[in-house]
């Protein structure tokens, strides 16, 4: 198979086989977990990746001849994602974000569907570089930043003190690894360098791990962004 930086073809659009195995166990912690979920709404080979895991043990089958899928298994995994995000009956994201519980549940799944209809020029942002800003989501066993990189604009090159997933809702971005778009799931090893650029003409937004994984190049960036900069609502 082909590779990218000796990785296997695809490996940055969607979730690697381990995550999907442990997904099917229910094993993830709950930002994977909600990525994942997110990412095979519009990814149906993910679908057919997760219904041919062996729950019992984890691993893909490797059958000659695959058991094929059920007409109804993309309709009941969507059905069962729109069941979550509509159990929440508000629909102001500024009010989500301030409220969300000590445990993210369907909640969560309606700030990214605001997010995804445009409506996070309204809330109140931090300051992460010029043309990027961020805000973070924390439970008590998990933590989601939203991430915002406006057009043309570039995050400093950084990398990871430990492995990060990246879930691109609206808008895309590009890197030293390749161009995404919205729904990939974007998996980025520890110590993995890469400086994020909105080449297009609307604004990106992603959702990825906590921020105090982020270690800049620059040790100068790294002071700057010691402290957040809260900004105003459309700035």
């Amino acid at each position: 198979m082909t590779t990218i930086s000796g990785r296997e073809e695809g490996y940055f659009t969607h979730p690697h086989d381990s995550l999907i195995q442990q997904f099917a166990r229910g094993t993830l912690d709950t930002a994977r977990t909600l990525f994942i979920h997110w990412h095979m709404k519009s990814c149906q080979h993910c679908v057919e990746r997760l219904m041919h895991t062996d729950e019992r043990y984890g691993t893909l089958l490797e059958e000659t001849t695959p058991i094929p899928l059920k007409p109804s298994a993309r309709d009941d995994i969507k059905s069962r994602i729109a069941d979550l995000e509509s159990a929440l009956a508000t629909d102001e994201l500024e009010h989500l974000l301030l409220n969300i519980s000590h445990e993210f549940d369907s909640s969560i799944y309606r700030v990214l569907e605001l997010l995804e209809r445009g409506h996070h020029k309204n809330i109140r942002w931090n300051f992460l570089w010029k043309g990027s800003r961020y805000r973070t989501l924390r439970s008590q066993n998990s933590t989601i930043v939203i991430m915002q990189i406006k057009p043309k604009a570039t995050i400093p090159r950084h990398c990871y003190t430990r492995n990060e997933y990246k879930l691109v809702i609206c808008g895309g971005y590009s890197d030293e690894y390749g161009d995404y778009k919205s729904g990939d799931f974007i998996t980025y090893q520890q110590g993995e360098h890469h400086t994020p650029t909105n080449h297009g003409n609307e604004e990106c937004i992603l959702v990825a791990g906590e921020r105090k994984y982020i270690l800049f190049v620059n040790l100068l960036v790294n002071l700057l962004l010691r402290a957040p900069i809260a900004t105003k609502p459309g700035v």
